[in-house]
């Protein structure tokens, strides 16, 4: 799982952001209820970007082509057009395992993602004396690390193994 964002960025329901993960446009919402989803920002029927800013809120999530509509939970709930038979059940936004540790957004686009519970007690261990439950964000930056992705996928595996 790859970190990205922090649960105060969307503090509201409806709130949220988007991210490139490599090809992938994703989108991080809070719904409703307050749980945050993870999906991807495809609409399910011309591929088309969903939310097309990069962050905001939205009551609705509304494509811009043909305005198939999903509420905050990823579901299809409107697709003018289709027959009245079609199932939109079979259509929602199509969900990023995702998951919050002490108010950091970790995500895998794998197919099979891996349990994020040990990464996640090592994590929480680490931030919570930090306050990272009650941070806010103040500034972003991206920085490209030249290093072979193997070699920090074992230093993590190694300082959770050892606690």
């Amino acid at each position: 799982m790859a970190v990205r964002g922090h649960s105060c960025e969307i503090p509201k329901p409806g709130d949220y952001f988007t991210l490139e993960v490599d090809a992938d446009s994703l989108v991080i919402i809070r719904g409703k209820d307050g749980t945050i989803h993870g999906f991807h920002n495809v609409c399910r029927h011309r591929g088309s970007l969903v939310c097309t800013e990069p962050a905001g809120n939205a009551r609705k999530l509304v494509c811009p082509y043909h305005q198939w509509t999903y509420d905050l939970d990823g579901n299809l709930i409107a697709c003018r057009g289709m027959p009245e038979e079609f199932d939109k059940s079979q259509f929602a936004l199509k969900e990023v395992a995702m998951r919050e540790f002490e108010g950091l957004i970790y995500l895998s686009l794998a197919e099979t993602p891996s349990d994020p519970e040990p990464a996640g007690r090592l994590i929480s261990s680490l931030a919570r004396p930090q306050g990272f439950p009650n941070a806010k964000v103040a500034k972003t930056m991206t920085y490209l690390v030249k290093a072979n992705w193997k070699l920090i996928w074992r230093t993590i595996a190694n300082a959770i193994t050892a606690t």
